[in-house]
């Protein structure tokens, strides 16, 4: 062996390993689902202008409306009696995708399999119901209090859809709502996965364009068989083995950011 091979070869492995660990370029949504429950995606909002809010300060998070004390549904930020926006969402950290949207996250299988024009459609549909611009512009009297819960729930909504509209993410965020989040530290590496991952790197680094090319459509295919792979664990609810093939998904991630950089896509 050529002096200093060896160490080479243990630094760019390290390097490969902690690019696995950084993740996706933009930082996946971490979310803490503490309760599995939803409405069905096709809820629609009715909204009434002036009557959102009240100038009385809304409580924190409950499961009555604090504007008249009609029972709220699971998941739903407007109350169906009278129209009013409710902080039901602790709005610190990372919220739950799913539960921002009001989606239930059991069973696994069925959570998992989103319809993408739908989520778009429910995405629009709550930004245009809660959007404090909009809500001042239809005249209603929102408190500081208020105002701030309405832009900070219109932020975690447009981020669990950023989340949820990729399935890799969506499968992350899946697994952390019914306890088995994938984390540094909670699935050993695998050796063969390390080493795809070293020369993914290297591909990367070339940048030559055909070989690029090549890994970029080799890595689409491991994703789609993955997902697949997953889908078939959530049915099985195999929760276990569904983490192992989201780990793998999350080194498929990571490859394909790699290479997007790379060539400014």
């Amino acid at each position: 062996m050529i002096p200093g091979t060896g160490r080479l070869v243990a630094m760019r492995a390290g390097m490969a390993l902690r690019l696995l660990r950084v993740g996706s370029a933009a930082p996946a949504l971490r979310p803490r689902c503490l309760v599995a429950h939803g409405r069905p995606s096709g809820l629609s909002f009715q909204m009434t202008a002036g009557r959102l809010f009240s100038s009385a300060t809304p409580p924190g998070p409950g499961t009555v409306c604090w504007g008249c004390g009609t029972a709220l549904a699971p998941g739903s930020h407007q109350c169906g009696a009278c129209a009013r926006i409710n902080p039901q969402l602790p709005l610190t950290g990372e919220p739950c995708p799913f539960e921002v949207l009001g989606l239930a996250t059991s069973p696994p299988g069925a959570a998992f399999d989103v319809d993408l024009r739908a989520l778009r459609s429910l995405f629009l549909e709550q930004q245009m119901l809660m959007h404090p611009d909009r809500l001042a512009g239809a005249g209603a009297h929102l408190t500081p209090a208020q105002v701030e819960y309405s832009e900070r729930l219109s932020k975690a909504v447009t981020e669990a859809h950023r989340v949820l509209r990729d399935p890799v993410q969506r499968a992350f965020a899946l697994l952390r709502a019914h306890g088995h989040p994938i984390d540094d530290g909670t699935t050993n590496v695998d050796s063969e996965l390390l080493m795809l991952a070293f020369m993914a790197q290297e591909t990367i680094e070339s940048g030559d364009p055909d070989e690029m090319n090549d890994l970029a459509a080799e890595n689409d295919q491991r994703t789609q068989e993955d997902l697949e792979h997953f889908r078939a664990s959530l049915a099985a609810n195999d929760l276990e083995q569904a983490q192992k093939v989201a780990l793998r998904l999350r080194y498929w991630q990571t490859i394909t950011n790699g290479l997007r950089e790379k060539q400014d896509i």
